[in-house]
């Protein structure tokens, strides 16, 4: 009996030890298995921290990238955040976003300050440094990592058209009447087309066409009265085309103070508001588009226009002439006697259309006249820059099947002109200031200054 409680108890005390071991070994499993847990989750937090330190970097990276693969270009008037083009504007951001391995990075660039460099006349390299803040936050599942650099660049606000002509049209040109063209070795007429000279006409520098010249009557071109037409006519047609700028006042719209909209308002670039078009000293009218309001005088600036636009007032004076570039979208007319100098640059006028200038004796004109199809000078006037017609086709409703220089006009070749730059490719020098790393927070702490919410969605 006794010996029977002693196995009993012997027993009892096998299995307490059993399951005391048990326990142990269990505790030991389950704390090996946290630890296992946690350098799992530490690995990976830590390999999302290096991920979003690099996502960082390259967002930082794709600014770089995109100002060197431009050789530093940052062009005035265009800031395509999608495209990762920088903003001109002092003060104003964009904001993009960017992938890599399925990560996302987010970043703003912010222009803090400029000042004015190489600014002479006339406009030979317009130059504006800027300096510019990005900041870019990569994005790895809950990490997020910030890096802010600071760079600055030369922005070319213009190029210079370096063109030993005064006139160069894509399609035909007449000229006819006495007008003269001016300028000695600038004064030279090019058309990629066929020319026709008539009687009256001088030309001071030299008159050739990629397709046929044609000369009527008594002409004088370099400066002396051509005895041999047919000589000329020969040795002066069939020469080597000119290639030309594609015309498009949509380029130029970013850089225009006001737009003269087809709703018949004007947007102020300043403010960023719409006004009234007489509160502007402008009117419209459907179907008939832009005109000079009577007897007003309209602010000095660059115009973009939405359709046709006529000034029909007289503006400026000989001292002190009236200082306006316009890109419009449709047809360009003036007439009467104003005093005309470019606004912006050496730039006058654009039109995707046509460019009608009837003049009076005492009008006067100077800078650059680009038009898309034709241009026509007629009446009195006296201009100093270039006209350049690119168009062969005439699609407006104004009544120009050709270009023409006509009546009584003097046009003297302008040197050193130059346009308002809005091409991707100018020289500009780019210096990385510095890069820190600024910031790293959990993801759960959002992204309000992206304007995104969890996980980099967009907020409605």
């Amino acid at each position: 009996m006794l010996q029977h409680k002693s196995n009993m108890s012997k027993k009892g005390s096998a299995l307490v030890v059993g399951m005391i071991a048990v326990m142990l070994i269990s505790g030991l499993v389950i704390v090996y298995h946290m630890l296992m847990l946690s350098q799992t989750e530490n690995a990976r937090s830590f390999e999302e921290h290096q991920a979003a330190n690099y996502l960082a970097k390259a967002g930082v990276g794709s600014v770089y990238a995109y100002v060197k693969a431009k050789n530093g270009s940052v062009t005035e008037g265009l800031a395509v955040a999608n495209s990762g083009k920088i903003p001109l504007i002092e003060g104003q951001s964009v904001s993009y976003t960017g992938t890599s391995n399925e990560n996302t990075y987010y970043v703003t660039v912010t222009r803090k300050s400029a000042t004015s460099a190489n600014l002479v006349a006339p406009y030979a390299e317009a130059d504006m440094v800027a300096i510019y803040e990005i900041v870019s936050s990569g994005v790895a599942n809950d990490s997020v990592e910030t890096f802010t650099s600071v760079i600055d660049v030369t922005i070319t606000t213009s190029f210079s058209l370096n063109l030993d002509k005064a006139i160069i049209t894509e399609g035909d040109i007449d000229l006819q009447g006495d007008p003269q063209v001016l300028g000695g070795v600038l004064a030279n007429v090019h058309t990629n087309g066929n020319g026709f000279i008539q009687n009256g006409v001088v030309v001071e520098g030299q008159m050739d066409a990629s397709g046929e010249l044609d000369i009527q009557g008594t002409v004088t071109i370099n400066g002396e009265i051509v005895d041999d037409p047919i000589t000329y006519e020969t040795e002066h047609s069939g020469v080597d085309r000119i290639d030309l700028p594609t015309i498009r006042a949509e380029d130029y719209e970013d850089l225009a103070d006001y737009k003269l909209l087809s709703s018949g308002e004007i947007y102020v670039k300043a403010t960023e508001t719409t006004v009234s078009a007489a509160s502007l000293g402008w009117k419209h009218t459907n179907g008939g588009g832009w005109s000079l309001k009577n007897n007003t005088t309209p602010p000095e600036a660059f115009y973009y226009v939405e359709g046709d636009i006529l000034m029909n007032e007289d503006l400026g004076t000989d001292d002190d002439p009236f200082n306006i570039t316009v890109a419009t979208t449709g047809n360009f007319s003036m007439n009467g006697g104003s005093r005309i100098a470019p606004y912006k640059n050496d730039l006058a006028v654009l039109a995707n259309l046509d460019i009608g200038v009837n003049g009076h004796a005492d009008a006067s004109y100077s800078g650059i006249f680009l038009a898309h199809e034709q241009i026509d000078f007629s009446g009195s006037s006296t201009t100093v820059g270039m006209l350049i017609s690119t168009g062969v086709e005439s699609t407006s409703n104004v009544a120009l099947q050709t270009n023409r220089l006509t009546g009584t006009t003097d046009f003297t070749a302008g040197s050193d002109l130059s346009m308002p730059n809005t091409d991707d490719d100018p020289t500009v020098n780019e210096n990385i200031k510095q890069m820190r790393k600024s910031s790293s927070v959990e993801q759960s702490d959002n992204f309000a200054r992206f304007g995104l919410g969890p996980m980099g969605q967009e907020e409605n």
